[in-house]
Parts: structure tokens; sequence; C-alpha cells
């Protein structure tokens, strides 16, 4: 049997949380996923997932194993995408800058039906700066933002159902010092989080015990491992939290709330394009109803 459709079979199972919903997104029988998941587990000689009558979850080497497949499925996809753009008359690419989980959690969903309208166009991102991009994307707090606002974020606390087992529920925003959080370099010197409840009461969050990383991804993967609490922005966990891999952790607070910003750049052959995709990534937010904290205009000043 064909090892990339077992990994291919197993990892959708993950992504859409079942084997019904897997066989949709892949096109195929339900027999026929759970006939490559099968091969896959005796490949193996391991058990990926406990299966009831009512419904299917990973086990513990199942969960290990999905992070190491879904890096190796998406770096196959982008290797068949570099080597038939070889072969392709080279047309004005779009350049998109914007931060790398804007790109992975935001845009790279909803990219499919630009580009099946778009056909002939190429879109190349930059996570590393903005210089000679057609459009840029960024996440900004404050009053003088510039762009066209797209939608609004907010940070919230989560947890895999791994680390909650081992180390129990925090109740309240001060129970989180005595937690290890997950978190990325912070402005304030000992101060990790600042959350705020639902009156608007401000909490600073300050831990002995914390892992530092230096990109929102890292944060994520440390978190789906159970090595502890994270505050993410809603779009990065939305995935995750819709499937069960990781839980909401108080509910009643959060933190970050930013503005989704777009801004055309002036000149270049990819401007008008660049115009498009901004209104196509405005109305798709709309439609598909982005996981997010509320649209641009519902930021109170």
């Amino acid at each position: 049997m064909d090892k990339f459709a077992e990994l291919r079979a197993f990892t959708h199972v993950m992504d859409h949380g079942g084997f019904t919903a897997a066989a949709e997104a892949l096109g195929m029988s339900k027999a026929a996923v759970s006939k490559n998941v099968a091969a896959l587990e005796r490949r193996l000689g391991l058990k990926l997932f406990e299966r009831t009558t009512r419904q299917v979850r990973p086990t513990t080497e199942g969960n290990h194993y999905y992070r190491w497949t879904r890096q190796l499925l998406a770096e196959a996809d982008w290797a068949d995408t570099c080597a038939r753009a070889l072969a392709e008359p080279q047309v004005a690419a779009l350049r998109v800058a914007a931060p790398a989980e804007l790109v992975e959690h935001m845009i790279l969903p909803r990219l499919g039906r630009f580009l099946s309208s778009h056909p002939d166009s190429s879109v190349v991102f930059e996570t590393g700066g903005s210089e000679g991009c057609d459009l840029t994307l960024s996440a900004e707090t404050g009053e003088a933002m510039d762009g066209r606002p797209l939608a609004v974020s907010t940070h919230v606390v989560v947890a895999s159902s791994l680390y909650l087992a081992s180390h129990g529920r925090p109740e309240s925003a001060s129970d989180l010092a005595n937690h290890r959080l997950l978190h990325l370099p912070s402005e304030q010197e000992g101060v990790i989080w600042t959350l705020t409840d639902r009156r608007g009461a401000v909490t600073p969050v300050t831990a002995e015990r914390r892992i530092e990383m230096a990109d929102t991804r890292s944060v994520l993967e440390a978190c789906l491992a159970g090595l502890g609490i994270a505050c993410l922005p809603d779009f990065v966990v939305a995935r995750d939290l819709s499937v069960g891999r990781l839980t909401r952790v108080l509910p009643d607070y959060d933190s970050a709330h930013r503005v989704i910003l777009s801004r055309t750049e002036s000149g270049g052959p990819a401007r008008e394009l660049a115009m498009q995709f901004q209104s196509y990534l405005d109305s798709a937010l709309r439609e598909q109803g982005a996981p997010l904290a509320g649209r641009a205009g519902d930021l109170a000043p």
C-alpha cells in the first residue's frame, strides 16, 4: 500500500477529528481511509487511535506521530509546488509580507479559492520583512494603525488534555503561578502575560516554571505535546480547539486584542492582483466565519 496514502489518511483523520470528515476532505470512502490507517498501524506496530462506536481518540503515540506527519506532508506538498513552478511560464508574482502565524493559520486555509479564480497567478510569502512586497498583513494595537482592517484577534489561554490530566486545571489567573507556562519573550521584566477578565480587571501573570521560545509555532507544538499552558492567538489554536487537541483554560480571561490589517504598496506589476487579494481575504473572513474575536469594526475605541 502507498506509504504516503497511509500518512495522508492518518493526518486527515487527526486534522478533521474523525474518519467520516477525513474521507469527505480526501474525496475517498470512509472504508478506504480506515484501511489506510489500519495498514499504517500494522506497519508501525503501534496503535494510533482508540476507537469506540461513538468517537475516535488519538493515543499518546498517535499525537506524537501526528506532529511529524503534518510537517512531513506539508514539506512534500511544498516540494511538489516548487517542482511544478519550474515548468510553468513565469508571471508576475504577488509578494505578500506577513508574520508566519498569519500565513500558516489565516491565509493558507483560505488561499485555494483565490488561486482557483486566478489560475495563472503566483504568490510569494515573505515572513522576514516587507521590502519589495505588494501587500503587507500585520496584527497591530494602538490608535496609529495604517491599513485596511480585516478582523480582530485576541490571545486565549489553552492547554492539552494531557497536561491538564497530569497537573490539574487552573481556576483563576493567580493559579497560573503554580503551572508551567509556555511563552514568547516578554517586553515586561518578570511578566509573562497580561490577562483581562470580562469586567476589565487586568492581571499580570508571572511563573517560576516556564519555557520561553522564539516563535509561535514552537509554543503551539510544546502546548500540544503537554509541556505546559500557553496564551496564543485565537486563529492559531482554532483548529486544535475544534477537534479537541487543546482546551480553553480560564475562558473568562483573554489578552492582547490586535487588529489584523492589510495594506497595499504603491507601484509594481502585481498591484492590481494585490488589491484583488485584499478584497478576497476580507470577504473570505466574513463568509467563512473566521475564528476571531470579532470584526475590526467591533473593536471598542
